[in-house]
């Protein structure tokens, strides 16, 4: 997002791909000249998740950036990934519209796209459900999300963090086999990998932009043929 209305959050959750693209964007900051740039962190309250709060805190201080904690009561969030990121997002929202900001910044990468497209594959969705993931969507009229590293796959942000010295986070959630996303992370694209294509997330990346390009001309072919029959 360019220009200096823009006030921005950066979504932190403390791994690599978070304090990656919060690396970058205060770095940018004076080139697009943003007038606010925050981080905004989440705190699921999960047993496993104790000291990671202090973590992100510590990384907006060294980099002079505002911190915004938002905690969940013990218990309130179940330990899955749709509550999680229901709660996340309504966390966005609500710390988004206190500082008025009217961007929030995510570290969705390639390989967040790669694993979406399996799982909506194993699901039976149609071109518009295996289509990449979108690098904006709007949450609201006045807030809308940024996602700037779709196209930097997972080994690249932690390579970056490795380099420029920026100590992250792995998440003990992202480890554990017990969700349809860990699974396809953690054992089927690994498996795809060393058994049938070593440039899978590649691949399928490029199969994900191609059905979103479908997707979007059969939708815009169809709004055309609608709006000439309104006419007629």
């Amino acid at each position: 997002p360019e220009g200096e209305r823009h006030r921005i959050l950066i979504a932190a959750s403390g791994g690599r791909d978070s304090l990656c693209v919060a690396a970058a964007m205060q770095k940018l900051r004076d080139d697009f000249m943003w007038s606010y740039l925050g981080i905004v962190h989440c705190d699921h309250a999960w047993p496993q998740d104790e000291g990671v709060p202090d973590h992100v805190r510590a990384f907006a201080a060294q980099r002079k950036l505002p911190f915004i904690l938002e905690t969940a009561a013990p218990g309130a969030v179940a330990e899955t990934e749709t509550a999680a990121r229901d709660w996340r997002y309504s966390c966005f929202e609500r710390a988004a519209q206190k500082h008025s900001c009217d961007t929030i910044i995510t570290g969705h990468t390639l390989s967040d796209t790669v694993e979406t497209l399996v799982l909506n594959a194993l699901r039976g969705s149609g071109s518009a459900g295996l289509g990449a993931v979108p690098w904006t969507r709007r949450l609201t009229a006045d807030l809308q999300v940024v996602r700037p590293m779709l196209n930097i796959k997972r080994e690249e942000t932690a390579a970056f963090c490795r380099a420029a010295g920026i100590h992250f986070l792995d998440d003990y959630y992202n480890t554990v086999v017990d969700s349809p996303r860990n699974r396809v992370r953690l054992e089927v694209l690994p498996y795809v990998k060393r058994h049938f294509n070593e440039s899978i997330e590649d691949a399928l990346a490029r199969t994900a932009q191609i059905l979103k390009a479908d997707s979007e001309y059969i939708e815009a072919q169809a709004r055309s043929l609608v709006q000439s029959a309104r006419v007629d």
